[in-house]
This record gives structure tokens, sequence and C-alpha cells, in this order.
């Protein structure tokens, strides 16, 4: 059931980027409920938008339409060319910085 879900969240991801217009290549991996999800696309500044807003509007959809076509609790952790993960690095070196001065 596991691979056989992944699957369909991957078809309901690419759909919804594909109706927005947007041509993407995607990385899923599953822990839990939480679908850790990796988009690369020629369009990804604009996907992410100014401070990550448009990214997490995306996220917030998807988990919405997700939870509404699986039926049950699905969490979508949804990065855009790795703009999350540069700025949970970014803040890691802050708070480590910020922490040194003290």
């Amino acid at each position: 059931m596991s691979e056989e879900l992944i699957k369909k969240v991957e078809a309901e991801v690419r759909e919804f980027f594909s109706k927005l217009g947007f041509e993407i290549e995607m990385k899923i991996s599953r822990k839990d409920n939480t679908f850790k999800i990796d988009i690369q696309s020629r369009e990804s500044q604009e996907l992410v938008g100014e401070k990550g807003k448009t990214l997490l509007e995306i996220q917030h959809l998807l988990n919405a339409i997700l939870k509404k076509k699986m039926g049950s609790e699905i969490f979508v952790d949804l990065d855009i060319a790795g703009y999350k993960e540069r700025k949970i690095r970014y803040l890691r070196e802050l708070a480590r910085s910020v922490a040194d001065e003290v």
C-alpha cells in the first residue's frame, strides 16, 4: 500500500502543476503520513514567490486537495528548488553565530 499511495500522491501533484501550466521534475519520499516532495522547474522562482509565500500557499492547497481526494490525513512538506533547505541552513548558521556571540 505504501508504494501505491506514493504513486497516487505523485500523480495528484503532477496533475496540479500541469493544470497550472508548469513542467516539473519531482522527488517524493514518505515517512508515516508526511510526504516530502522536492520540485524542480524552470519557473522555480515564480513558484517559490517572495519570501517563500507562494511555496507555502501551494503546499497548503496540495494538503487540502490530497486530504479531500485520499480521504485520510496526509501532510505534504513541499520544497521547490531547495528553497526551504537553504532557508533552514541559513537559520541554523545564524543561530550558531548568535550563540557564539553570547
